[in-house]
């Protein structure tokens, strides 16, 4: 057996050794704090869910899909916000937001509506992605 040594065997480069390729590269898509109005609802949400880049692979929305100020945690928000989501021709993976949950005034009807509504959303597409879920609400995910 050899000893570890001080130094390492080869010296850190400067660059990355290799290149992002066509096959190594990955793009996705990012949204969060929507739908919170009607024009969100009605025109600007749905607009970017159908024009989204040919180019990605899934779309990942970080929660706060709904306002709990005015939209009270109720019902029709959580659903109009997971109908603009299921238009989608990539799968859609959904994190909670603290308006989805902790803002409402009872944290137990927003957890059920989330659970509801987004619970493992990414589901409705068949996709090959491998997922590790973690949570209560099995709301948090990885996948490499």
């Amino acid at each position: 057996t050899s000893r570890p040594t001080h130094r390492p065997t080869q010296p850190p480069t400067d660059s990355p050794t290799t290149s992002p390729t066509l096959d190594t590269t990955t793009v996705f898509y990012v949204i969060a704090d929507a739908p919170y109005s009607d024009d969100e609802r009605e025109n600007i949400m749905p607009r970017q869910i159908d024009t989204l880049g040919k180019d990605a692979e899934f779309l990942v929305h970080v929660g706060d899909l709904e306002y709990a100020i005015e939209d009270r945690c109720e019902e029709w928000a959580y659903e109009i916000a997971s109908d603009i989501l299921n238009r989608s021709q990539v799968p859609v993976f959904v994190l909670p937001g603290d308006n989805d949950i902790n803002d409402c005034d009872d944290i137990e009807h927003g957890e059920y509506m989330w659970r509801k509504y987004f619970r493992k959303f990414d589901q409705r597409w068949d996709h090959d992605f491998e997922l590790t879920r973690w949570g209560n609400l099995d709301e948090s995910f990885s996948f490499l």
